[in-house]
């Protein structure tokens, strides 16, 4: 009994120094990559957060449906049917993801404001010749 204690332990320090976001799915609690789910949130092919997220949070629908949806691929749980009784409810899914945006801000503190963010797409090069002014016209 002693040894199970022990390897259970290990498993919970190992998993808590991995920077991994954990959480109950309604059947088992499961960790997830927070930098592969923020990847995933921010790509959606339904749902873009920054243009529609607002919208969402207001519950104004087909945002508010959408981002729930999404919120249901990233974290890899589906949303609740009452057909099988699978699935976590539309509460238990907004407070999940709430806990998971908290939890990546102090990731953000943890590794630095840089180190999760949306995808850059400002050029990373000047287009002008090195010693010149660029000018307007």
């Amino acid at each position: 009994m002693l040894a199970v204690i022990t390897r259970w332990r290990e498993r919970r320090r190992f998993r808590r120094d991995r920077d991994l976001f954990t959480f109950y799915d309604g059947r088992r609690h499961r960790a997830i990559d927070p930098m592969a789910a923020w990847r995933a949130w921010h790509s959606d092919p339904d749902f873009d957060p920054d243009s529609m997220g607002e919208a969402a949070a207001a519950g104004n629908d087909p945002e508010y449906s959408l981002g729930l949806a999404a919120i249901s691929r990233t974290l890899g749980v589906p949303i609740y049917d009452s057909d099988s009784d699978d699935g976590l409810t539309e509460t238990e899914l907004l407070t999940i993801f709430e806990r998971y945006m908290d939890y990546v801000d102090e990731l953000k503190k943890k590794l630095g404001h840089g180190a999760i963010s949306s995808p850059n797409t400002e050029p990373e090069f000047s287009t002008t010749p090195e010693g010149q002014a660029a000018t307007t016209n």
